[in-house]
């Protein structure tokens, strides 16, 4: 295997910290090979400094819509047990008429019309109780009570509700909870060390120091996956870099017919565009997100077939299929404090360039 230079990949993530986050974990692959797999600074910041290394497990954030939502999604069209134009309302909401006409497609690709998030955590007050029978009622009644912002299909915009409902809809229709489900499928889909609510582990990275739940470490940092008892269709899953580059790899193969996980049309229809007029220009795929043109996440390396996903907590994950592209960033950018999001929108563009200089030196 040809031998890379990364040096400058490595400079760029350790001079990253701690201002941008106290540690990340790269992870790449190129035509099917680990080509670089590097932890840069300190996995906790609070209360002790404890040193970054490449088993790290992190909050994946909204990578949960891809490699949660997302994989079962792509599972169940394989085998031919979903479709995308089936309509989730008869199941998910039969006396709301506004949810008449939304698809599996709708809520995947995010033209539902739903708002992109709601607060229910102030809405509950000092009455949370996350993971109760009630809570997780509470939260769920208010997603399909939730007033749509445009009607179905007419416009793009990203949301957690859309994917809460979406999660809920596969397992009404697969019969078992979104992390039985997940579990079921790991092997399939080269998932070895990913999973809603980790078992407690000293490689798992803390978020945020909150006041009202004190140093969040080893639960969801999203606050509604929390008040629902930690797994969610939006956010919830937890992962090393290793294991979310494998499973990305995995979908590289499998477009490229070296592996049964999921067909290759499948991953066609999720990831070309599919939105009609008048959002067609969204970048948004089902269960992806692609390039946009101008200032992307991506940088300016990785090509217009590419597709990805950000998370909240300092995740970003990118692929290219055609060149057999993987990149993976993960960090918890919120530990100990949730102050320097915009330092890592700055920061993630000159990783995937310097990824992709090193690759093609």
């Amino acid at each position: 295997m040809k031998k890379y230079d990364f040096s400058a990949v490595v400079e760029c993530l350790e001079q990253a910290c701690p201002s941008v986050f106290p540690g990340a974990t790269a992870c790449v692959f190129f035509e099917g090979d680990l080509v670089f797999h590097h932890a840069a600074g300190h996995r906790v910041q609070f209360p002790a400094a404890v040193a970054n290394t490449v088993d790290s497990i992190y909050d994946l954030a909204s990578l949960t819509k891809a490699m949660a939502v997302g994989t079962l999604l792509m599972s169940a069209l394989t085998d031919g047990l979903m479709t995308l134009d089936e309509r989730v309302g008869p199941i998910l909401a039969p006396d709301n008429p506004e949810w008449a006409a939304v698809t599996v497609r709708h809520l995947a690709g995010h033209t539902s019309g739903l708002p992109a998030w709601r607060d229910f955590g102030s809405e509950l007050a000092g009455d949370k109780h996350a993971g109760s029978a009630a809570t997780r009622n509470f939260v769920r009644n208010g997603v399909f009570t939730t007033s749509f912002d445009t009607a179905v299909g007419q416009r793009a915009c990203y949301s957690d509700l859309g994917y809460m409902a979406l999660g809920w809809y596969i397992e009404a229709r697969l019969n078992a909870p979104l992390d039985k489900l997940l579990a079921d499928q790991a092997e399939r889909f080269a998932l070895r060390a990913t999973s809603f609510r980790p078992a407690p582990n000293e490689c798992l990275a803390p978020t945020e120091l909150d006041s009202e739940r004190g140093l969040i470490h080893g639960e969801v940092h999203d606050p509604n996956a929390w008040l629902l008892g930690g797994v969610a269709g939006h956010a919830g899953l937890f992962g090393s870099a290793y294991d979310v580059a494998c499973w990305a790899q995995n979908l590289v193969a499998a477009w490229h017919g070296d592996n049964t996980a999921v067909s290759r049309e499948v991953l066609n229809t999720l990831w070309r565009p599919t939105s009609p007029p008048p959002v067609e220009d969204s970048t948004w795929r089902l269960c992806f997100d692609a390039v946009s043109e101008g200032a992307s996440s991506s940088g300016q390396y990785f090509g217009s077939g590419a597709v990805g996903h950000l998370g909240y907590t300092g995740c970003s994950l990118w692929l290219e299929p055609d060149r057999q592209w993987v990149a993976v960033l993960l960090s918890n950018r919120p530990h100990p404090d949730d102050n320097n999001h915009n330092k890592i929108k700055s920061l993630r563009p000159v990783f995937h360039d310097l990824v992709g200089l090193s690759i093609q030196a």
